[in-house]
C-alpha cells in the first residue's frame, strides 16, 4: 500500500473533496468580483464549482503571469483550503491576510482609494513611505494578500514582491521596488 498515493492511485474515478481549494465567500456579486480580481492578478480564467471554490485555472496565454499563476495553482492544489472575501467589518484599516484561517480579507475601499508606494527602498518603502501616486487595484490586493501572504511567504516584503509580479505583468508601476 502506498500511503502517499492520491485517490487510491485512481484520480479519474476518485477525488479528495476536503482539500485542493481556494474558495470565495460572500454574496454572488462579491464572489464574481473577487473571482475576476483573481483572474486579473493571475492572468487566467477561473471556473468555480457550486460551492464557489476554484475547480479550474486556465492561462490566458500571457507568460508575464506564469510565476504568479503557478503559485496560485499551488494554493488551489494544496491540502489546505484558502478563502477570499471582502471585509466590511470596519475593524481593519487595510486589506489583510489571516494566517490561522488562511483567509485573504479585502477592504473594498482599498480598491482605487488606497495609494501604494512606488518609490525605491533603501529602508523599507512600505514602512517609511515613498511616492504615493498609484491607486491600488483588486488584482494587486489579491496578488499581495492571497498569493503573497497566503502562498507561504514570510513578511511584507515577500507579499510586495508577489504583488509586483502582477504590477509588472499589467504594465503598472511596481510597489516599493528594490533598489538595484
Amino acid at each position: 500500500m502506498n500511503l502517499y498515493a492520491y485517490a487510491g492511485s485512481n484520480p479519474i474515478a476518485f477525488s479528495d473533496p476536503f482539500g485542493l481549494e481556494v474558495c470565495y465567500k460572500g454574496s454572488g456579486e462579491d464572489v464574481q468580483s473577487l473571482r475576476k480580481g483573481t483572474e486579473e492578478a493571475t492572468g487566467s480564467s477561473i471556473t468555480l464549482n457550486d460551492k464557489n471554490c476554484v475547480s479550474k485555472v486556465e492561462s490566458n496565454g500571457d507568460k508575464k503571469f506564469d510565476r504568479i499563476r503557478n503559485r496560485f495553482q499551488g494554493q488551489v492544489d494544496a491540502e489546505e483550503v484558502y478563502s477570499v472575501q471582502y471585509d466590511r467589518s470596519g475593524t481593519h484599516y487595510f486589506s489583510w491576510y489571516d494566517g490561522p484561517t488562511r483567509t485573504a480579507n479585502i477592504i473594498p475601499g482599498d480598491v482605487g482609494g488606497f495609494l501604494y508606494n512606488t518609490g525605491k527602498w533603501f529602508a523599507p518603502c512600505w514602512l517609511t513611505g515613498g511616492i504615493h501616486d498609484t491607486p491600488q487595484t483588486l488584482g494587486g490586493l489579491i496578488a499581495h494578500e492571497l498569493v503573497g501572504h497566503g502562498g507561504g511567504g514570510i513578511g511584507e516584503s515577500n507579499a510586495i514582491s508577489w504583488e509586483n509580479q502582477y504590477h509588472h505583468g499589467s504594465g503598472q508601476p511596481a510597489r516599493c521596488e528594490e533598489q538595484r
